[in-house]
């Protein structure tokens, strides 16, 4: 072999291994395409079925919502308009010996202080003790097996807490 036919076969040579060598990028680059597109079909059909299960959670729970809604109105379709009439005006008829009694607590009063701002206050702290008397049988004005009115005992109110009950 002379000189002239080393370079040549040198350079045929150093041409395979360029043409071997942007075979090989050319293989990594598809190669890396290959798993992008292959995480992105992934993803794709994550998303897709989550938002399939969505889709479900959301029709079960509107299906659930309308029968809950049928329930009632049929419920309240079968109420007896009589018994709401009744239940109106025995209502009517509390509300009228609240606000009575309001109003002789405070005629009664001794003070100034005691005036309208305070009624709706009282009004409405006594429908709802009425309310509970009504559920236990104890008069409205007392407490619970009292006879006079006194404040509530500070240690059978819970402490304000921010966090759970102490």
């Amino acid at each position: 072999m002379d000189d002239e036919q080393y370079r040549r076969s040198k350079e045929e040579e150093k041409e395979h291994l360029r043409e071997l060598r942007s075979l090989k990028q050319a293989a990594r680059l598809l190669q890396r395409q290959r798993s992008i597109t292959q995480a992105l079909e992934e993803m794709t059909n994550r998303s897709r079925a989550v938002l399939e299960e969505n889709e479900r959670l959301v029709e079960e729970i509107a299906y659930d919502a309308a029968r809950q809604e049928a329930r009632l109105d049929v419920v309240l379709s079968d109420l007896d308009p009589e018994k709401a009439a009744l239940e109106r005006a025995s209502e009517e008829i509390l509300q009228a010996s609240i606000r009575e009694q309001v109003r002789r607590e405070l005629s009664e009063s001794d003070g100034p202080n005691d005036a309208p701002e305070a009624t709706g206050f009282a009004r409405q702290g006594r429908s709802e003790r009425e309310r509970r008397s009504a559920e236990t049988g104890e008069s409205a004005l007392d407490g619970p097996g009292t006879t006079s009115r006194a404040e509530p005992d500070p240690k059978a109110l819970p402490e304000k807490t921010l966090g759970r009950m102490r």
